[in-house]
């Protein structure tokens, strides 16, 4: 008799179990059905501030240009901003240090198409990233960047100013018409939303008449940017059922329930 009753505890213990693991609640509460609040591995915000972009281009960063005429080009590469404050240059960084931005000019081509991009290192999953741009005050050469977007990562641009390679997600394209004034000349926020693994990359794109002698591009600065980085949201777990298991302890309960019956009767 003490054995049967033992077994029952035991198998009445495995029903609540499988009762607990059915309804998802934490301990102390067999109402709560709300899942826990998920935290990223690695979750968090990079921030990057330009105080030295050859720095950055020695490590994990990537400067390509697929201009026209690279070889003719005075200035290829995305390069230090030039602070207004001490060096005549075009306008002082959005913060920092008064030249502690990333740019880039109508020099990039020796010709007259640009296409100049900055690709910051792949982080893993990407949320959102957000940065600062503008042009120069009264710009009378319109200027254009694109922010796009490769879920492969890599240095794939494309082979000239009609190619993109793996980057074929365009998150935001500023001043696409090329208008005069089309482009902030005063540092404004932009936030762009990739969601996913792979690459992040600024494009300089002035397509037409851009270069020394055209009547397009000028200057270009980013600044404060931003990463929001983490993984991939885990997907929402099945509700588990009673299975093999339940179904043999509730049997095994009722097997015992009716033999502590008839010895009962036999009593």
């Amino acid at each position: 008799m003490r054995k049967l009753i033992i077994l029952l505890a035991l198998t009445s213990l495995a029903i609540s179990g499988v009762a607990f693991a059915q309804d998802g609640a934490r301990p102390g509460s067999q109402t709560d059905t709300t899942p826990p609040a998920t935290t990223f591995g690695g979750s968090g915000s990079q921030d990057v501030g330009f105080e030295d972009v050859a720095a950055l281009l020695a490590g994990d960063w990537d400067s390509i240009n697929t201009s026209d005429d690279v070889a003719g080009a005075a200035n290829p590469d995305w390069v230090q901003g030039t602070d207004a404050t001490v060096n005549m240059g075009p306008f002082d960084a959005h913060a920092g240090p008064i030249d502690s931005y990333a740019s880039s000019n109508f020099n990039a081509t020796g010709g007259s198409q640009i296409s100049n991009w900055l690709l910051v290192p792949d982080v893993g999953f990407l949320q959102s990233a957000t940065f600062y741009t503008r042009t120069v005050t009264g710009n009378t050469f319109p200027d254009r960047m694109q922010v796009r977007f490769s879920d492969v990562g890599g240095t794939n641009v494309g082979t000239d100013v009609t190619t993109v390679g793996d980057y074929d997600n365009l998150l935001v394209d500023i001043n696409p018409t090329l208008a005069t004034g089309g482009y902030p000349d005063d540092w404004t926020e932009f936030t762009v939303n990739p969601g996913g693994e792979g690459r992040l990359a600024f494009r300089y794109f002035v397509d037409t008449a851009a270069g020394p002698v055209g009547s397009n591009s000028n200057f270009i600065g980013v600044d404060s940017l931003t990463l929001v980085i983490g993984g991939e949201p885990p997907p929402v777990p099945a509700v588990p059922t009673m299975g093999v298991f339940g179904l043999i302890a509730l049997g095994l309960l009722l097997v015992l329930g009716t033999m502590l019956a008839r010895r009962r009767q036999s009593l």
